[in-house]
Parts: C-alpha cells; structure tokens; sequence
C-alpha cells in the first residue's frame, strides 16, 4: 500500500505542533519554499525531469508553488507538526520521480507528471477535514473563514488559525482531493493528464485511495518505500512561522478549550434540564448564563462572562458573517423545572414564558464542539422562538458563484 499522510506520527526530532490560540502568518511560495533544504531538494527534482526549463516551469514549478500557498504550514494530522502537510507531499513526489526514471529507460512525459503531481496532491484534502481555518488580523480579529475552493489565502489575509474538527469528515477525503488537485495544478497541466483518459484514471485511483486497481502509477506507488520518504521528509525543515498569541480574542479561545475538553471528559452537562450546551436542530446552542458563566467563575480570567461571550462569538465571526451560526438566539426550554415539572412556555402566561426563555450562541458545526465522542442527538426539549435559514443555505448571489482561477501565477 502507498505511504499516505502517516509520517507525521512517526516518531524523529522534536519538531513544533500548532498551539490553539496562536495565529499564523499566510506566506507565499517564495518563503514557504525558501529554506536552502527545499531549494537543495528542488534542484534534485529539476535535474531527473529532462524537458526545458520554460515547461518545467510552468508545468512542475508552477504547481509546486501553488500546491505550498495553498497547504501553507498546515499539518497533515491535528497535531501534527507544523510543515508536514507541504513537506511530506514534495518528499512522497520526488520519490515517486526518482523511482519511476530509475525503473524506466525512457520515462514518458505524462506518466512522469502524473506519478508526480498524484503524490504532491494525495493527501491536500486535510485542509478541510482536519481543521477548520479563519483568517484573521495579527491580533487575532476575524477576517473571515477560509474556503479552499477559491484558492489559497495568499492575497486574502495575513494571519490566520486553526480549530480541529472532529473525524466526522474523514469519509470526504477520497472525493476532495481530486477536486482540490484540479482546482490547484496549472489548468494546462490538468488539461495533459485528462488528454489520455487511461492516465487520467489511474491518477484519480491514487488521489482517491484506490491503489490496488492495477494503472501504472497506481502499481509504482505501491512499490515505494516508507522508509525513502521518512528520511527525505526528515531531511527537509520546518518553514520558520512565528506563532503569537491572538490577544483580541485570547478569552474567547481559553473558553472554546475549556468546553471542548470538558465535554470531552464528560465534566460539562449536554442536553439535561441544568445544562448550558444543548444538541438542537440548527448546531449546538450555548446558554449565555449558564455555561459561560461557569467558564468565567471557574477559570478566574479578569473578564467577566459578556467579554467571553463576545470574544467567543469573534472566533469564528459569528455575529459578522452570520453563515449556520447565530450569535444571539433563544429558545422556549421544556425540561423539567426544578419542582419536577415542565415547563409550559407555549402555554403559559408571558412570565412564565420569559422564566422558560434560554439566551444564547449557536454554532451551527458540532463537530466544532464534540471532538472525542459522537455527537449526541438533537434534544426535543428546546424550541427556537425565531427560526432562521443558514446564510450557507440562501441562494448565493452572482458574484459568490464565480469560479476560481486556475491560472498560473
């Protein structure tokens, strides 16, 4: 079986891992691949690929150097270290060059590019299913939420952070990468490969996990060894990216670990009659006067419960870009009262109404939120007092549906 996105939990030198709270800096390729190891790797590549230098260009350069804007230091596992998403995918691609002209007399041109550009590309959907990324200010204000599918972050912002997502999204990884492949290679690099549709689906097999079907690339990947990619990813480095701590929003974030964790641990209530975290129908709602309340009395941070709640909210932009989250949404509560009866509020008097009334957020991903356990079922108990349609699910305007360049830079 191919080496895939493992390498990173291998055990080697201390390497630096992504600190929650601490934004980073959106570099370009020039940076990304700046370090003399990345450029001593790159002369290699150039010198196994006979073609001139204005096609490899265009055709390998051009697609390196927007493969590294787009993955930027991302890791290839939550928790990874730092790089290893970039460093890994040129590793497992010169490796796959070097392997097929050394088995080969002579290398044909679109194979050639094609075991190149599948192994750069195998593992890029992580940028999605691993974590969700915003880009924010140096200070940690937020700019907005990354889309992959409109290209990189380059030119878009200059800092941005990372929040984990849970596996949920695992099972989209096959179908992302070869879309994400198309989107970032060179359009006429992606037009070479489609040219013979027998390499053009032994390609797909490989971004799709699909390397026993027997293709030609499929087979050579399947013959390379871990150990040659460990060492050359280990012979590349990190790409030196500061880390700074997002002071607009540092309570917000001390917040979102807490939560996370103690869900996790089973220490925070979720869908009880006392609970301040509840499973309903539009995300996961979050009690202000309840669970950030809690937050605020157990942590001791200088800020009271409303900063954390606003800085909360800034994390993710909820009150700015509004999408499937909902800064200040409320909700008739029919659990149990306290005298173990339940409430009424539909109908009750409009004091008992406004004594059953539950203020909050709601994040519209629970998988933001349930990191290490299944997410628990919508609870009935809670009614929203104004429904509300995503910003994700509103028919999109024109220029929201204008599709990314694919054109070399």
């Amino acid at each position: 079986m191919f080496v895939s996105g493992k390498m990173s939990q291998m055990k080697g030198a201390t390497q630096k891992t992504y600190t929650s709270g601490h934004v980073l800096s959106v570099l370009t390729a020039e940076a990304l691949l700046g370090s003399s190891r990345h450029q001593g790797v790159l002369r290699q590549l150039r010198g196994m690929i006979f073609i001139s230098d204005e096609d490899y260009e265009r055709l390998y350069l051009t697609t390196l150097h927007q493969f590294a804007e787009f993955v930027q230091v991302m890791p290839t596992v939550v928790n990874g270290p730092l790089s290893s998403l970039l460093n890994e995918g040129i590793a497992r691609a010169v490796i796959a060059v070097k392997n097929y002209i050394s088995s080969e007399p002579n290398p044909d041109p679109l194979l050639l590019y094609a075991f190149f550009s599948a192994t750069l590309f195998r593992d890029v959907a992580r940028v999605i299913i691993n974590h969700k990324v915003v880009m924010t200010t140096e200070e940690g204000g937020f700019v907005d939420e990354w889309q992959p599918f409109e290209g990189s972050m380059v030119g878009k912002a200059e800092f941005y952070k990372l929040y984990p997502l849970a596996p949920v999204y695992q099972r989209l990884e096959h179908a992302l990468a070869p879309m994400l492949a198309q989107q970032i290679m060179p359009r006429e690099g992606f037009l070479w490969l489609v040219s013979d549709l027998k390499v053009y689906a032994d390609w797909l097999d490989v971004l799709r996990g699909d390397d026993g079907q027997g293709g030609t690339v499929s087979h050579g990947l399947g013959l390379m060894r871990r150990e040659d990619v460990y060492n050359l990813v280990n012979a590349l480095v990190q790409v030196p990216v500061d880390m700074k701590v997002a002071k607009d929003t540092q309570y917000g974030d001390l917040f979102y670990a807490w939560l996370k964790d103690g869900i996790a641990k089973g220490e925070i209530a979720v869908n009880t009659a006392d609970a301040g975290v509840h499973v309903v129908v539009d995300g996961v709602f979050l009690e202000r006067n309840k669970v950030f309340h809690h937050f605020a009395e157990a942590s001791k941070v200088p800020v009271n419960m409303n900063v954390v709640f606003t800085q909360f909210g800034n994390l993710f932009g909820v009150a700015s870009k509004g999408g499937g989250d909902f800064m200040n949404q409320q909700y008739f509560s029919e659990y149990p009262t306290a005298g173990g009866k339940q409430g009424t509020a539909f109908s009750s008097p409009l004091s008992s109404r406004q004594r059953s009334l539950r203020a909050g957020m709601v994040l519209g991903d629970p998988s933001m939120i349930f990191m290490n356990a299944q997410i628990p079922a919508t609870t009935d108990m809670l009614k929203s007092m104004q429904p509300k349609t995503p910003g994700s699910h509103q028919v999109p305007t024109a220029q929201s549906t204008q599709s990314p360049s694919n054109k070399p830079k």
